[in-house]
């Protein structure tokens, strides 16, 4: 309380439907009479009252039947119709998915500047120099060189042809270092409990069962009934009979049975808006108001609801780790080490004559 400077409590709120029990009981379904006599109260219809008597305050003991003055006239039925429960009022709540939020951290920081690059943290793997740890086998690359060279040996001209192969050698070689990667850590969870997204109307009836029983309507006469001028025969069952079964009043024209409401949460079903809806049993199958209308009851059902949707937070945060681990690699290179001869030949080519002495005359 900001004005008066005081600090109080949350608190919750939740909707808890009150029951009869006593406490010898298991639950309300066993209670009696005489169990609510032994307690001082009594039921009376819907209530629960202290027990009293009923007095008649005037009698009429001398009429003893009706009689209809236009015998013409077509008397209706207009039967008394009760509803158990007659209303509805429900507080649910509806959990949302769990909310996470993600608090970035060292790791997010040292992920994000690793991938434009290890050098940035020092990150990846630092190496030894090679070292050589065997050569040999050495083979032929295939590359073939020739040379001529010709000289004069004496009066003779020589030539000489020479073919040679590049060779080269396998030197195996390995070497070591270290690696340093990042390595997520464990995932650390704050949960700070459900808070109340929204709290809003039910724009629904619920599921429920109705029970209701009827007076005064025309005896041994079959009645349909609707709920807001819809036809329910399906979801209605009478008493001592199964759902959907014809609801006929018996010789004192009462009738009584159960309705139960479906859920509108299935698409397949017919459902209601919340307020006030009325329960109609008539003996007109389309719940005509005019024309053959012989007997008819009606009361009123009502429904509210608010529905609270509360969502839990979590605060989630990984912390990295950095692991240093030993590494090594190996591998063969071919290193040029010269070439061989082949084939070398020396062959007389041409020949000259040697210089004749000049004769001089004198």
């Amino acid at each position: 309380d900001v004005a008066k400077g005081e600090l109080r409590p949350a608190f919750h709120q939740n909707n808890i439907n009150l029951i009869e029990s006593d406490s010898a009981l298991a639950n309300s379904t066993a209670m009696t009479d005489a169990i609510r006599t032994t307690n001082g109260y009594q039921l009376t219809g819907e209530l629960i009252t202290l027990p009293y008597t009923e007095t008649a305050y005037i009698t009429q003991d001398f009429a003893s039947t009706t009689v209809n003055l236009n015998p013409y006239d077509t008397i209706d039925y207009i039967g008394n119709l009760v509803l158990t429960p007659d209303n509805d009022e429900w507080f649910d709540t509806e959990t949302q998915p769990e909310l996470r939020v993600d608090i970035p951290d060292v790791y997010d920081t040292l992920t994000t500047l690793a991938s434009e690059g290890v050098l940035d943290l020092n990150l990846g793997t630092v190496w030894n120099n090679w070292n050589d740890t065997w050569s040999g086998v050495r083979s032929d690359t295939g590359n073939t060189t020739s040379t001529s060279r010709t000289w004069w040996s004496g009066n003779t001209l020589l030539r000489n042809n020479t073919t040679s192969v590049d060779v080269q050698e396998r030197v195996d070689r390995t070497r070591t270092g270290i690696r340093t990667a990042l390595i997520p850590g464990g995932v650390q969870t704050t949960s700070f409990g459900n808070r109340v997204v929204s709290v809003g109307f039910a724009s629904f009836i619920r599921s429920k069962d109705i029970g209701f029983s009827v007076v005064g309507m025309k005896p041994l006469t079959r009645i349909f009934p609707f709920f807001d001028g819809i036809d329910i025969s399906t979801y209605v069952t009478p008493t001592g009979s199964s759902a959907g079964a014809a609801l006929t009043t018996d010789a004192n024209g009462s009738a009584t049975g159960t309705f139960a409401l479906p859920s509108p949460d299935v698409s397949t079903n017919p459902k209601w808006r919340t307020g006030t809806r009325a329960f109609r049993l008539t003996s007109n199958s389309t719940n005509s108001l005019t024309g053959d209308v012989f007997t008819s009851a009606e009361t009123d059902y009502i429904a509210k609801g608010m529905i609270q949707q509360v969502q839990g937070t979590v605060v989630s945060t990984r912390e990295p780790r950095i692991a240093r681990t030993a590494t090594n690699e190996a591998t063969s290179i071919q290193v040029a080490v010269g070439s061989r001869v082949v084939s070398s030949a020396t062959s007389a080519i041409g020949s000259r004559q040697p210089p004749q002495p000049v004769q001089q005359f004198q």
